[in-house]
């Protein structure tokens, strides 16, 4: 159970945190293990980003990379069933467990792979999709179990520190692949994921002995109601029948699906655009330039805004600050299609999508019961994100002959829809806020 946490002077770490965020008595330890949780989980994925599409798009080409980006909905449905499955039987601590040791190990025979049998297609195309995985399983998971170890007043103060983990983390993968993939090799980089990912392990156990501490700051909250799922049926099925009955929750489901067709969307006029730049290596250190541009200003976003915004105008306006970014660049991309606006597609998207945006969609789920956040949230994070993704890229194939600034046009469509949706649910969360934890079962209906 969580207790509420005092005001305290705390030592030197604590006071230089408190300069980032608003940090109690007894929360600086398990801010610096979630923040340390969640940038190694996206360094990572930072660090695998670029590897599996490099070697495949080397290998197979850009074409058959979108064929496979759809490959990732199937993917995606199996990860729903597999880890739901595995939450009702272990629950959290568990289950994180278990993926700590499945992805260590498969981080492992795919270094054996690359070393020895370099260049094989079904290599290619399977650690593709284990990257993809990646980030399916481990961004639910974060977030579901920082979620469940937290109350709804300490997101408030905590999940923009909490959140910079990601974006730095972000930032030091991208920047490691750039300066080690020469002298290392592919191979020896996924043993160090291997051994980041043992180390994920040693931060999920070091924080479960602080939550048995009877004077813990975190812990999992009691007095929340269980939404239980009716049937007692197949678990992926029990996520998509918490989201469908919930108007609260299919706002949420929705923010993600339309944000990904945008996502999408901007990613293929970036890629058509970046096709202008000459040659192989003018072209990664176009790409390269882009990519630092974007990960910077997600930095200072998340470290000097997040919390600021979130604190002072709410979440409502948090979750307006991406949609409104990325109406902004499309529309410049419309009005002017050069590279340099095509570049701010790209930047747009990552420096406000994992920093500002995705501490403030998450933070919805702060007041929902135990299986929204395994569940529901599982579902909508692993199926439906993928569903939109897919839908986009389907959109492109089919839209493909026309002008690539014109899709700008259905962006902003899109991206109106979104608005609408997101303060919906900024104001319900207002309402679940307002009314307190015991009442918020109800109140997510």
């Amino acid at each position: 159970m969580v207790r509420p946490a005092a005001r305290s002077k705390g030592g030197a770490v604590g006071r230089w945190i408190r300069q980032f965020a608003d940090i109690r008595k007894g929360e600086v330890e398990p801010s610096v293990l979630f923040f340390s949780l969640w940038f190694i989980l996206i360094l990572v994925f930072q660090v695998l980003r670029p590897l599996k599409k490099g070697l495949f798009v080397e290998a197979l080409g850009a074409k058959t990379e979108l064929y496979a980006k759809l490959g990732n909905i199937a993917v995606a449905a199996l990860l729903v069933i597999l880890f739901t499955a595995l939450y009702s039987r272990l629950g959290s601590r568990r289950t994180i467990g278990v993926l700590c040791a499945v992805f260590a190990g498969a981080l492992l025979a795919f270094s054996w792979i690359f070393s020895q049998h370099p260049g094989t297609h079904l290599g290619n195309w399977a650690f593709y999709l284990f990257g993809d995985a990646w980030s399916t399983l481990w961004v639910t998971t974060f977030w579901a179990y920082l979620n469940e170890m937290t109350a709804t007043e300490q997101a408030k103060r905590l999940y923009g520190l909490i959140g910079g983990g990601g974006v730095l983390g972000g930032f030091v993968g991208n920047f490691a692949v750039w300066q080690l993939v020469r002298p290392w090799g592919t191979q020896n980089l996924l043993i160090l994921c291997a051994a980041l990912t043992a180390l994920v392990a040693l931060i999920v156990w070091r924080t479960e002995q602080l939550a048995r501490s009877p004077e813990a700051a975190i812990g999992r909250r009691s007095g929340l109601a269980k939404a239980a799922a009716p049937g007692g049926g197949n678990p992926a099925i029990e996520g998509a029948r918490l989201v469908a009955g919930s108007r609260y929750l299919m706002a949420i489901t929705a923010i993600v699906f339309l944000y990904e067709i945008v996502s999408q969307i901007f990613d293929y006029q970036f890629s058509r655009a970046s096709e202008a730049v000459e040659g192989a290596s003018g072209t990664q250190a176009f790409f390269g330039q882009v990519f630092t541009f974007g990960g910077l200003l997600s930095v200072v976003v998340q470290l000097f805004l997040v919390s600021f915004v979130m604190r002072r105008f709410g979440l409502k306006t948090a979750l307006l600050v991406l949609p409104v970014a990325m109406a902004l660049s499309a529309g410049i991309y419309m009005t002017v299609p050069v590279l340099t606006a095509a570049a701010l597609l790209y930047i747009s998207d990552s420096g406000f999508s994992y920093s500002m945006n995705q501490t403030a969609r998450e933070t919805l789920y702060v007041p929902a019961g135990e299986d929204v956040k395994y569940k529901a949230r599982a579902f909508t994070n692993m199926f439906v994100q993928r569903f939109g993704k897919g839908a986009a890229i389907l959109m492109a194939l089919v839209l493909g002959a026309f002008p690539i600034r014109l899709l700008s046009v259905l962006a902003l469509v899109v991206i109106g829809l979104w608005a609408v949706l997101a303060l919906y649910a900024g104001r319900r969360f207002d309402a679940v806020t307002v009314a307190g934890e015991a009442e918020a079962g109800a109140l997510v209906k």
